[in-house]
């Protein structure tokens, strides 16, 4: 691929979406479990998992922050599962 394709593949993105920060408690959680575990500086309630950086690796580590820090416990667990 040429510089001349990069640079107007990089034209077409999308333009980042501005920071909304966490409007709950809940939600300012989760944002710290996400920034934490993605090594962000701060992450907006509507940050793309993805566009962030995310895979299936750190899903599942998020998603054992959030069971662990949340106090949601075993029962969350076995929903989550069986969904």
């Amino acid at each position: 691929m040429s510089q001349q394709e990069m640079v107007v593949r990089r034209q077409q993105l999308p333009l980042p979406k501005p920071y909304a920060a966490p409007r709950t408690e809940t939600e300012g959680k989760i944002a710290e479990i996400w920034r934490d575990a993605l090594a962000m500086d701060e992450v907006g309630v509507d940050d793309s998992y993805n566009d962030l950086g995310g895979d299936s690796t750190t899903a599942a580590i998020i998603f054992a922050l959030i069971v662990e820090q949340m106090s949601y416990g075993a029962a969350f667990v076995f929903t989550a599962a069986m969904a």
